[in-house]
């Protein structure tokens, strides 16, 4: 089985390189391909559409894609994605709508205006995965070659607060592609709670999503220091 895992990165990195270099070795650890693009493709109606290019490696001998936003960094002992996750016939990715104020995400969902039922998650919430780290396969791409369409964006309020995001969640539901929940190790993210005791370490991906609330705050540095604990080990834990 052909495997890959895809990137972008538009502009100058402000502490991605650290984060790349992680997934380079993981890659290498593997035995995985690594694509990172640093242009404009897909040239959508936000940046973030560029994380589609992976389609184009799905469409030419690739039986799976993960994607990886650049600000994830995946730890020294972190386990093989793939193996762990080895179904193709659906999206895999981490549903993030969290019973918190900072990641209630039942607000961006608009059921009401799409005509969709939206599936709702064991937190009784709507189900509403996190675009970061998701997993694609050639099947899904084949079974649902129309879902994917840049021109099925609804008119909805907020509908571009996290770029691609809730588009993304929207094609997965209206045309019913099977969904596989990644565990929370695989991406995870602050959902709003502060990590004073670095638990992230042990994660198998650590993302930097949003308002970082690792470390100081300040991710470029965080990712730095991170990577230097985890890699370097110039900075005691």
């Amino acid at each position: 089985m052909k495997l890959a895992i895809f990137q972008f990165l538009i502009g100058p990195p402000k502490g991605q390189q650290h984060c790349i270099k992680t997934v380079n070795s993981y890659c290498q650890k593997f035995g995985i391909d690594h694509y990172l693009s640093q242009e404009i493709r897909v040239n959508g109606p936000h940046i973030m559409f560029e994380k589609y290019q992976l389609f184009n490696l799905l469409d030419n001998g690739y039986d799976r894609v993960l994607y990886l936003d650049a600000d994830i960094m995946i730890t020294p002992s972190a386990k093989n994605i793939f193996e762990i996750y080895s179904d193709n016939k659906g999206i895999i990715a981490y549903d993030e709508n969290y019973p918190n104020e900072a990641m209630d995400r039942d607000n961006y969902i608009y059921e009401n205006l799409s005509n969709i039922v939206w599936p709702k998650n064991k937190y009784n919430k709507k189900r509403y995965f996190n675009a970061g780290v998701m997993i694609f396969s050639k099947e899904i791409i084949q079974k649902y070659p129309s879902a994917f369409n840049l021109d099925d964006i609804p008119n909805w309020p907020d509908i571009w607060y996290f770029g691609d995001q809730t588009i993304v969640n929207y094609w997965v539901t209206k045309n019913q592609i099977p969904f596989n929940e990644l565990d929370y190790q695989f991406n995870r993210m602050h959902l709003g709670v502060e990590d004073p005791n670095n638990y992230r370490y042990q994660a198998n991906f650590i993302h930097y999503a949003g308002p970082c609330t690792y470390g100081n705050g300040n991710k470029p540095e965080t990712m730095e220091k991170d990577y230097n604990i985890l890699y370097n080990k110039n900075t005691s834990l």
